[in-house]
C-alpha cells in the first residue's frame, strides 16, 4: 500500500529519487486514476 511506498522512498530522498523514482511513480499512480 501508500505507507510501503513511502517506506521504501524515504531513505533514497536525493535527487536522484526525486527526478527519476517520484516522477515514474506518479505517471504510474495517475494511469491507473484513468
Amino acid at each position: 500500500g501508500p505507507d510501503e511506498i513511502i517506506e521504501k522512498a524515504l531513505p533514497r530522498f536525493d535527487g536522484s529519487y526525486v527526478c527519476e523514482d517520484f516522477v515514474s511513480l506518479v505517471e504510474a499512480w495517475l494511469s491507473k486514476l484513468q
